[in-house]
């Protein structure tokens, strides 16, 4: 009833039924079943609507092994957790797309701005007997070279100088290029304009890489707009009243 709430909502439209066929996949793929197939017919007979859904969940998907190739740079047992697989584990694709994602974030966060993280999932003979299907994960990394901040260029600011802007900002020439931090540094500086009365103020960072990836030169474009300064205050309806 909660995956298919047609009871509750009142309703069977095709939006509902989209959504409850969406629901039943997603819920016996989180059950490890990867090849879980959902459809539903409707069918009107003497003025009653007849909604069916047919099933095929599939066997059930278990990883037993997870092997991760190319990494220097991080340990293999800090990998493993980021990536949240473990062999044993039910196999759930959701779950393998974001500890890849997680794992690519930290090469970024390192400064491995070229990083590369691939999976692939390879179905194994079960044993003799066996209910569910093996599957092994196999993480490659291709690490790449290790980005280092080059030059720091400013335009378009005249309220703060590039000094008063650079001392603001987590990146600096020879730190580790992140582009987390290039992120934060892009509001952090907003907000320092925004504290001033720029209510317009737009910033864009670019990344240029150069000699071979090693280095990244910043270009930081400010768009600072029109200072917004209060003028009058103007207070309304204060009166007093007596308790009289």
């Amino acid at each position: 009833n909660q995956l298919v709430p047609v009871g509750a909502e009142g309703s069977a439209d095709e939006d509902l039924l989209e959504d409850a066929n969406f629901a039943i996949e997603q819920y016996l793929y989180v059950r490890g079943h990867r090849d879980a197939n959902v459809t539903y017919v409707r069918a009107l007979r003497d003025d009653k609507l007849t909604i069916t859904f047919t099933i095929q969940q599939g066997r059930r998907h278990m990883v037993n092994v997870v092997a991760i190739d190319g990494h220097l740079a991080i340990a293999t047992a800090d990998l493993v957790q980021l990536l949240g697989v473990e062999a044993g584990d039910l196999f759930v694709q959701a779950t393998l797309d974001a500890g890849v994602a997680a794992v690519r974030g930290a090469y970024r966060a390192r400064g491995f701005s070229r990083a590369v993280v691939r999976a692939s999932v390879t179905e194994t003979v079960p044993s003799k007997g066996a209910g569910n299907q093996p599957v092994q994960v196999r993480i490659e990394i291709t690490e790449g070279p290790r980005t280092f901040v080059g030059a720091v260029a400013f335009d378009g600011n005249t309220v703060f100088t590039d000094g008063q802007l650079l001392a603001l900002m987590i990146i600096a020439p020879n730190r580790l290029y992140s582009e987390a931090e290039m992120a934060s540094d892009r509001d952090r500086l907003e907000l320092e304009y925004l504290n001033r009365g720029y209510e317009d103020v737009v910033v864009s960072l670019e990344a240029v890489l150069a000699d071979s990836g090693t280095r990244a030169d910043l270009r930081i474009g400010i768009s600072e707009g029109v200072q917004v300064i209060v003028d009058h205050i103007i207070i309304v309806g204060n009166k007093r009243t007596s308790a009289a």
